[in-house]
């Protein structure tokens, strides 16, 4: 068999997402509290979990719904400290895995070419790839929300196979 491209996730592949994203979460609630949210830190925490259980992790109002399960209405100050404190915390935590850039310049090497393919919003996918300093390595970037379907919708696969103009049989599972 030639291969003549890899296609990557990007969340928990090229880097530890679910980590750096709840001590995000967690910082983000400790100062809510310091600014005047009234909840011990673990029952924010509880509630917290169980919006993006609900609504998703890339609903973009997760503390606004925090704030009003808590408090009973809406308060930018906290909401504000809350979002503020989640980006800093998740960008100075954001890095890709130890041997991620090693392995993309191998690939790249071997004259591949290199695909992400992702659930997410779509700005919010190339933030990523950017903060992590590995956008340059990708001939092209798929994302659930440019598509319209997800992982594991075999469809997505093909879709981002064609734009990165491959062509393979497909065996998932």
């Amino acid at each position: 068999m030639d291969i003549k491209g890899v296609l990557f996730d990007l969340d928990d592949t090229l880097y530890d997402s679910s980590t750096f994203a709840d001590r995000a979460r967690k910082e983000a609630i400790k100062m809510m509290i310091d600014a005047g949210l009234n909840a011990s830190e673990r029952e924010a925490y509880n509630i917290l979990q169980r919006i993006i259980k609900q609504k998703g992790s890339n609903y973009s109002r997760h503390f606004d719904d925090l704030v009003k399960a808590i408090e009973g209405q809406y308060n930018p100050k906290i909401i504000t400290m809350g979002i503020i404190t989640y980006h800093n915390v998740k960008f100075a935590l954001l890095r890709p895995y130890p041997d991620t850039i090693k392995t993309l310049i191998e690939l790249k090497k071997m004259g591949l070419k290199l695909g992400v393919i992702t659930d997410g919003i779509t700005i919010k996918q190339w933030e990523k790839l950017i903060r992590l300093g590995i956008v340059d390595f990708f001939d092209e970037v798929v994302t659930s929300e440019e598509y319209g379907l997800g992982k594991p919708n075999i469809e997505f696969y093909e879709y981002a196979l064609r734009k990165i103009n491959l062509n393979a049989k497909l065996e998932i599972g």
